[in-house]
């Protein structure tokens, strides 16, 4: 699947509705964006907000991990960051 997701930066933004959370794609206040709704709004908004950098984080943390030799084989947090990437670029674990 080759997908792209909209680049950072995203701002938790100040337009909201009542009811809502309103994420701002590219700077604060865009028209573009997503809007969250429901009793869990403002932490799912701000796990999208800060998705793109989690991303990057992700993938910097494999390639410091990757540095390392693991004695008892490859341990647990490379297969989890893989898998985070895989799921975010739309890609298998």
């Amino acid at each position: 699947m080759d997908t792209k997701h909209t680049p950072g930066p995203r701002f938790l933004a100040d337009m909201n509705e009542p009811g809502e959370q309103h994420v701002s794609y590219g700077s604060p206040n865009a028209e573009n964006g997503a809007v969250f709704t429901g009793p869990d709004r403002v932490a799912n908004a701000m796990l999208d907000a800060a998705a793109p950098e989690l991303l990057e984080a992700c993938k910097a943390a494999l390639a410091a991990v990757g540095l390392h030799q693991f004695p008892e084989g490859e341990g647990p947090l490379p297969k989890q960051l893989r898998a985070a990437i895989a799921k975010a670029e739309g890609g298998a674990a």
